[in-house]
């Protein structure tokens, strides 16, 4: 018989020398990374890679993207929780602002910050090796990260039975501690290091279960955790199929017309998922190979109330322009429009329990993730221009026809855009009390995407 909880965690490493947006920082007003780099490597010389040290080159470039190769000025590798604790200490000591890395497959360049290569693959992999009949709320993608995901909220094949994968009580706790305990079953706990490396235990009615209510959306900017307890469920197996469409206008509004049956309709059965994306996906999401590494990687959220009207002014005009920019002709270029469809169930499934921060309205919606890939930097800037001037003509029709929605989803949310705003204002501010609770002054952990 085996356990309702699935522990997951590993190894953090913690990079200097690049403030939470990735740019790099005025030395004048923080202390010289290479000073903090320095003690580390003095102090703990196992957990401490530096520039000139080999696997240095290997763990910066490790990302998905390209763009988060940010050349820190030193890599850290704590083995456990009393080690991240006193990393953590040292960098306040320090005033040297740090950032985290899990999946490595976030796509926002400037802000590389969860933990080191822990992915639903190997989740996936265990449960079946193991024979154990189980599954659990997770990633649809194999490469995709572990903690981002879970912070973020979590879209899942399973979310239409179960909603997110951090709420409804999925995702139960994230703790700090040795990786060699991956995949470990536990009690229901939740251990965070805090500003002041302080480690804590919060469950969803304990002490803390404020800061367990925040972490289930609200970001990564309250605490580092390094280990996550999830709920588990009976799945002896899954049925994946990649159905084809073909090519014309008429296959267009076939394509479209069965996703919107399906947002309309798909709380009937939450069994049933769907990935609407224009290339086989499904198969794939289960491998554990990674696709397009060291390339460029951007997505984009746009957000729109279910009818048929919408879905046809953002396919038509996001391709329209596509073509217009020539996007086509740059080198390593792949452009991806997927229509996350979000069903009534889905939502209020989410809302059960404790509940969480996002607040979205219990209705049909589309969270629409524009993904590009292209091969060089130099191509950024016509990338940047292509999806400002293109969204703002996308929402800007979406306005008209009264077909906008306030919520972003977190973990597409691209870096121009600002996902708090899209909360509750009751909320926003909870989290505002939240985190000046555990992180004092607001100086180590910082919201990724937007501040609140």
């Amino acid at each position: 018989m085996y356990p309702k909880l699935l522990t997951v965690g590993g190894m953090v490493t913690s990079a200097a020398a690049f403030n939470f947006r990735g740019q790099r920082l005025d030395f004048n007003s923080i202390s010289d990374p290479s000073t903090t780099c320095n003690f580390f490597k003095q102090s703990y010389p196992n957990m401490t890679l530096l520039p000139t040290d080999s696997g240095y080159l290997d763990e910066n470039a490790l990302s998905w993207n390209a763009g988060a190769w940010l050349g820190p000025a030193c890599v850290l590798t704590p083995a456990s929780a009393e080690q991240l604790s006193c990393a953590v200490k040292s960098l306040v000591k320090f005033q040297t602002p740090f950032a985290m890395r899990g999946g490595g497959q976030c796509h926002r360049r400037r802000r590389e910050h969860q933990l080191d290569q822990l992915i639903w693959g190997e989740v996936y992999t265990f449960l079946n090796t193991t024979g154990t009949g189980k599954m659990v709320v997770g990633g649809r993608h194999a490469p995709v990260g572990i903690p981002g995901l879970l912070l973020g909220g979590g879209i899942s094949f399973f979310s239409y039975d179960y909603g997110f994968a951090s709420t409804n009580g999925n995702m139960q706790g994230v703790e700090v501690l040795f990786p060699s305990q991956l995949f470990t079953y536990v009690v229901l706990t939740q251990n965070c290091a805090l500003a002041n490396s302080t480690i804590i235990q919060a469950t969803p009615s304990g002490t803390y279960s404020d800061l367990f209510w925040a972490l289930q959306e609200g970001g990564n900017s309250f605490c580092l955790a390094t280990k996550s307890m999830l709920r588990t469920f009976d799945s002896s197996a899954v049925g994946l199929a990649n159905p084809l469409y073909g090519f014309g206008d008429d296959i267009k509004t076939n394509w479209l017309t069965s996703i919107f049956n399906y947002v309309q309709n798909g709380s009937s059965d939450g069994k049933a998922a769907i990935i609407p994306v224009r290339r086989s996906a499904c198969i794939i999401a289960f491998k554990g190979e990674g696709e397009s590494h060291g390339l460029n990687q951007r997505f984009h959220v746009i957000s729109h109330t279910a009818t048929l009207e919408a879905m046809n002014i953002v396919h038509d005009n996001f391709f329209d322009a596509v073509k217009k920019y020539d996007l086509g002709s740059l080198d390593g270029f792949f452009v991806g429009l997927a229509w996350n469809s979000i069903t009534t169930k889905f939502i209020e499934t989410s809302k059960a329990g404790i509940r969480c921060p996002r607040g979205v309205p219990e209705e049909p919606v589309f969270w629409i993730e524009e993904s590009l890939t292209w091969g060089s930097a130099e191509d950024t800037p016509l990338i940047d221009d292509f999806l400002a001037t293109t969204n703002a003509n996308i929402m800007a029709q979406l306005e008209v026809i009264d077909a906008t929605s306030a919520y972003i989803y977190f973990n597409d949310v691209d870096e121009t855009q600002d996902v708090f705003a899209g909360y509750p204002a009751a909320n926003v501010e909870r989290m505002k009390t939240i985190r000046d609770i555990y992180d004092p002054g607001y100086g180590v952990y910082e919201f990724d995407a937007g501040r609140i």
